[in-house]
């Protein structure tokens, strides 16, 4: 039956209970949760396997999934990304954990809230006309920016080998791993750092590997998700959210190889015929081997970096790896079961 051919005194009453629910819904003491998502500023600091995660996360929808509008952009080099999270100019960003705790040393609040590489996975790649690491002496060799990730992983291998950084060979700055890898190809350059699948291209061009640094077998940062403290205290559910979604991506990558080598090739700019062993390599190496299923930063890479750059930063030696991790994000999610969901 329809409101309008009712009795008028039954009318007269749905009316009145419909302007009691109207003025319910409108009054200020009811409060509705919005479900709009939460735009967040994410960067990336290099062009890594490691880092394409946050790529597959936007690809495939994850970040929309868990209520995550991103604006993903890219900031050459771990020491500017971290100067831009300083800033606020970025909310969270996608790091090698070396720059947070320079940044900490200087007085910042940023802080490392997960781990997705967390061992030392460089290569040190040299000309063929070195044969030996004696064979670098007095030879320039390369590194991204004084104080990111390879600057301090280089004069970890050099020291490691027998060689002083800035003695025995000279250190200078050329930028990302392309770049680097240019410069040894023209010859400017000897010897530099390179991660899967330019291992694979470097051999490809005559270059060869001289070490392996993940034979160490050392805990390191290598990369990691980076927030400031401030964003994380008034934003939490949206950095929690970001952290599912990279989580997540991790886990696909894992188990749906073909997704994993599509977005890998696509970060790169690789050929996937062409390039098809060094797709193979990024996917065997980084993804399978050493993407944290659950991405805890790692505090015990963290004390060895905090110890090693404190040799040259004397602020350094007054950190301690609490002051630049907050392990409470990963330590809610994994008890929540949202990793076990993940991996079943």
């Amino acid at each position: 039956m329809s409101i309008v051919n009712t009795p008028t005194r039954i009318r007269s009453f749905v009316f009145a209970i419909l302007l009691v629910l109207t003025s319910a819904c409108q009054s200020p003491s009811i409060s509705v949760t919005s479900t709009a998502p939460t735009k967040v500023n994410l960067c990336y600091s290099a062009i890594s396997v490691s880092q394409s995660t946050l790529l597959y996360a936007a690809e495939k929808g994850l970040f929309k999934k868990h209520n995550i509008e991103p604006n993903l952009v890219f900031i050459n080099g771990g020491p500017a990304a971290a100067t831009a999270l300083v800033a606020g100019q970025v909310d969270m960003c996608g790091i090698a954990g070396s720059n947070i705790i320079n940044t900490a040393a200087s007085g910042s609040d940023l802080a490392l809230i997960g781990g997705l590489i967390n061992i030392q996975m460089y290569s040190l790649v040299v000309r063929p006309e070195i044969k030996n690491i004696s064979d670098l002496k007095g030879k320039p060799v390369a590194i991204a920016q004084p104080g990111g990730s390879s600057d301090i992983s280089m004069r970890a291998v050099l020291t490691h080998l027998g060689l002083k950084p800035d003695t025995d060979v000279t250190l200078l700055s050329i930028g990302g791993q392309r770049d680097r890898s240019a410069a040894m190809d023209s010859g400017a350059v000897f010897a530099t750092l390179v991660s899967p699948p330019e291992t694979i291209e470097a051999t490809a061009r005559g270059h060869r590997v001289l070490f392996d640094m993940a034979d160490l077998k050392l805990p390191y940062q290598h990369t990691a998700v980076a927030t400031s403290r401030k964003f994380l205290k008034e934003n939490r559910g949206a950095a929690i959210n970001v952290m599912k979604a990279i989580s997540e991506a991790i886990a696909m990558m894992k188990k749906d190889k073909s997704s994993a080598t599509e977005i890998i090739a696509k970060f790169y700019k690789l050929d996937p015929v062409k390039d098809a062993n060094s797709i193979e390599e990024a996917y065997s190496v980084v993804v399978l081997k050493y993407l944290e299923q659950i991405p805890y930063p790692t505090q015990e890479g963290i004390r060895r970096e905090i110890v090693s750059g404190a040799a040259s930063n004397p602020n350094m030696s007054k950190l301690k790896a609490e002051d630049v991790i907050d392990l409470s994000i990963i330590q809610d999610l994994e008890k929540s079961g949202f990793f076990t969901t993940l991996y079943k």
